[in-house]
């Protein structure tokens, strides 16, 4: 049985939550960085690997948020790392396909580095697997899981000039 969350955890993460949605949205680097690390303060590091965001709603935010901060690329063994791939792991392996296009204009607007690479014959965009995993901070295996066209085939794609 996992570690049951007390009283005191509850009134961090409800004071976390508090900071993080404010600080979304004034665009405040240093308060999204206090409040992501108010909330990881509360936990220990199993729990943290273990936990998924209870929305769509609040991977956004924590995307914001840690975009917003510039942690998106912490360590792998961090807590903040931890935390930021079970958010985009959940996010990609539960998102319901009528989600997939407002996540990827989210992704688009938070990461304008991650551009299509291709584009197939009907115009669709097809992107580049290590150039998304590398800009999201996560593993490739989630980039193919998110809904991203990869190119599989170059004799029927057209490449960005």
């Amino acid at each position: 049985m996992g570690k049951k969350v007390g009283i005191n955890e509850i009134d961090v993460m409800d004071t976390a939550m508090e900071t993080l949605f404010a600080a979304v949205e004034k665009e405040d680097s240093v308060m999204c960085r206090s409040g992501i690390e108010l909330l990881l303060s509360a936990f220990d590091i199993e729990w943290i690997q273990k936990v998924k965001p209870s929305s769509f709603e609040l991977s956004f935010l924590f995307m914001d948020a840690f975009h917003i901060a510039g942690m998106e690329h912490e360590p792998d063994d961090s807590k903040a790392g931890i935390f930021y791939r079970n958010v985009m792991e959940y996010f990609y392996t539960n998102m319901p396909p009528e989600l997939s296009a407002q996540f990827q204009m989210k992704v688009a607007e938070l990461f304008p580095e991650i551009k299509p690479a291709y584009y197939d014959q009907d115009g669709e965009p097809l992107y580049d697997i290590a150039t998304v995993a590398n800009g999201l901070g996560v593993d490739e295996t989630f980039v193919l899981e998110s809904g991203y066209t990869v190119a599989k085939d170059e004799k029927d794609v057209h490449r960005v000039q």
